[in-house]
Order: C-alpha cells, then sequence, then structure tokens
C-alpha cells in the first residue's frame, strides 16, 4: 500500500470521483497560499525532515511507529517541535515518542470492530487531523485511504 501519494488522480483513479479530482486538487493547493505567520516555520521543519532519509512504517501498538535509520535524533526532535501540539497519536519515531492530546489508539480501541473489515475498500477521512486514523486505516488493509483536513497545522503533521 503507498501511504504516501502525490497525486490525488491517483487515488480517484478507479472511482467516479475521478471527474472530480482536479477541483480536489486546486482547493488543496489554495489551503497553503494563506497568510499564516507560521507557515515559514512549519514549511522550514518540512524540507528539514524530507532531507532526512525516509523511515519505515509499523504499528508497535499502541504506536504508529516510523524508523528512521541513522537520523540525529535531536535534530529531528527540534523540527517536529516546530509541529505542535501533536492533537492526534500515539506516534513514535525511533525512539522518540511524539506526546499527543488525544489517545488515539484508545479510540481505534472501540471503532474499529465497527468498521471492518477495511480490505479493498476506498476510505475517506474527512477530519483528518494529522492522519493517526487514515494511517491506522491504510495499515489495516484499504484499498486507498485519503484523509482531508482544513486545518493547516495539521496538513503540515501528516506530511512530517
Amino acid at each position: 500500500v503507498n501511504l504516501f501519494l502525490d497525486d490525488l488522480s491517483t487515488f480517484f483513479d478507479d472511482s467516479l470521483l475521478n471527474k472530480i479530482s482536479k477541483k480536489c486538487l486546486e482547493i488543496s493547493n489554495q489551503s497553503y497560499q494563506v497568510n499564516n505567520g507560521n507557515i515559514p516555520k512549519w514549511s522550514q521543519a518540512i524540507d528539514t525532515i524530507d532531507s532526512f532519509p525516509k523511515g519505515k512504517i509499523a504499528l508497535k501498538k499502541p504506536y504508529i511507529s516510523i524508523n528512521h535509520d541513522s537520523i540525529d535524533n535531536e535534530s529531528l526532535t527540534a523540527e517536529l517541535r516546530k509541529l505542535i501540539p501533536w492533537r492526534k497519536g500515539p506516534f513514535m519515531i525511533n525512539d522518540l515518542v511524539l506526546v499527543s492530546e488525544w489517545d488515539g489508539d484508545m479510540k481505534w480501541q472501540r471503532i474499529s470492530k465497527h468498521i471492518k473489515p477495511l480490505e479493498n475498500k476506498r476510505v475517506l477521512d474527512v477530519g483528518a487531523g494529522n492522519g493517526y486514523f487514515t494511517l491506522r486505516m491504510a495499515m489495516e488493509g484499504a484499498k486507498r485511504a485519503l484523509g482531508i483536513e482544513p486545518f493547516l497545522l495539521f496538513n503540515y503533521q501528516f506530511r512530517a
């Protein structure tokens, strides 16, 4: 499963929603064109994180775990702190636990039995926040999982 699609048309490819994919992408790109004084700080954090080697994502209950080999944990921590507060989690990157305001694993335990099986399903996570539940659904075998979120900080957190 490709968790990080750079092209929304891939998500819409096999559905009737393909007709609106260009409009969705246009609206998504417009959301980054707002006047928000935090954007330079958030963008710089993402640029720095993007320069690190890519990690491997896994579920290490209760965490969504991302293991980055040969990363300076202090540098990574400094960049991730520029993106606080982390509302949904828990995430673990190497040995760093991102403290989140909400324990998403607890909620996942309550809701997962009502939404399974997810294998080969297309999932639209409306109000996805930083993507915690979008990732969990993808890891449970969803054919496609797309999170949409209007709050800009959470979009940057997902990109991290």
